[in-house]
């Protein structure tokens, strides 16, 4: 739900429900996006008027909230460590073979 509600110096008035943005217009009044039903006195919005009212305030669109990524399997993060193991094998063995060859060009 977006809406514009009530604000005690700048600080949303939404209760218990769960933020996922908020600005504030001013000391009285902020712009916000959450979860739940609107309280009596509070302008809800539509997301095209959210975004629009978050542009005004800020001179900018808002970011939308990135989603967790999904947790990794045991398969998964053995797979990824064993694929980072070999590169970093390769890379030692290419340094040991620059070292080796180094250290026959000091001794020429």
């Amino acid at each position: 739900m977006y809406a514009i509600v009530p604000a005690v110096d700048g600080m949303p008035q939404i209760g218990q429900r769960n933020l996922h943005s908020g600005i504030s217009i001013s000391g009285t009044e902020a712009v916000v996006w959450c979860d739940g039903e609107p309280e009596e006195g509070w302008r809800v919005l539509t997301e095209e008027e959210y975004r629009e009212e978050v542009k005004r305030i800020t001179g900018a669109y808002p970011v939308e909230p990135e989603t967790a990524p999904e947790p990794e399997t045991v398969e998964q993060k053995l797979s990824r460590l064993e694929q980072q193991n070999l590169i970093l094998m390769d890379a030692l063995a290419d340094l040991y073979e620059e070292i080796l060859t180094l250290k026959e060009g000091a001794e020429e």
